[in-house]
């Protein structure tokens, strides 16, 4: 799959479920990445967290994270003058594309992943009370 200047392989007969191909996307590029797993982690983080947490500029910051709207991968919710962001994509979906996607990254993040699980399963719960 082409997207712009990149060019995305996947594998044949592998079902990634609404939004996978958006997901694997996002994975393989790590600015990308760390913004989804922060988000993730922190819930719902503002630009500034996200700026000061990845040391990289607002202009590149806004570029990653109008991209990862795009992809209906988070929603942004507006508090005051302050935009947070948080997941919008099936929590399960994320981790087992993840899980899947690269054992490397999988092996970098496994206690990451872990409090991420533990996060969407606290997430789970007090939505279903």
């Amino acid at each position: 799959m082409r997207k712009g200047l990149r060019k995305f392989y996947f594998v044949s007969g592998v079902l990634y479920g609404p939004g996978g191909v958006n997901i694997i996307q996002v994975l393989s590029q790590e600015t990308a990445r760390e913004i989804l797993f922060y988000i993730i982690e922190k819930k719902n983080p503002t630009q500034s967290d996200l700026i000061k947490r990845l040391g990289i500029t607002g202009a590149s910051t806004s570029w990653h994270i109008k991209r990862l709207l795009t992809l209906n991968l988070i929603s942004e919710s507006r508090t005051g003058k302050f935009k947070r962001y948080s997941l919008a994509a099936d929590p399960e979906v994320v981790v087992k594309i993840v899980r899947s996607f690269n054992p490397g990254i999988l092996e970098k993040w496994s206690s990451r992943l872990t409090d991420i699980s533990l996060s969407f399963e606290e997430l789970h719960r007090s939505d279903s009370t």
